[in-house]
């Protein structure tokens, strides 16, 4: 799994080269988010503009991460193209994550 970050304005910025967030990369992108978490990594940005795919084990990795961090920080995803933006809408995610347009948004919110 290649995956980028950088740090912007206090926020991890994190985004994935691969066009799926799968069963095949889901417990390797939870355990990175995990360990990003775990050294102190609690505003988080998925930048999604490379995800054209998004199954359940990928939604589930990114709701297991948004637990861990808990009330102590924020994971919020971006860039969400239509496709996916509807699995987000039909499993009522869009109710649970902030989703912003764009990542300079979401770095700025």
């Amino acid at each position: 799994m290649l995956m980028d970050s950088r740090e912007e304005n206090g926020k991890l910025v994190l985004c994935l080269e691969q066009e799926r967030l799968d069963s095949a990369i889901a417990v390797d992108f939870k355990n990175a988010l995990f360990s990003h978490i775990d050294n102190g990594q609690t505003r988080i940005v998925f930048d999604m503009s490379n995800i054209k795919f998004v199954d359940s084990s990928g939604l589930g990795a990114l709701v297991s991460a948004l637990k861990k961090i808990g009330g102590t920080g924020e994971l919020c995803v971006s860039c969400v193209n239509p496709a996916v933006m509807t699995v987000f809408e039909m499993t009522r995610l869009n109710k649970v994550f902030k989703i912003h347009e764009d990542t300079d948004t979401a770095v700025a919110a």
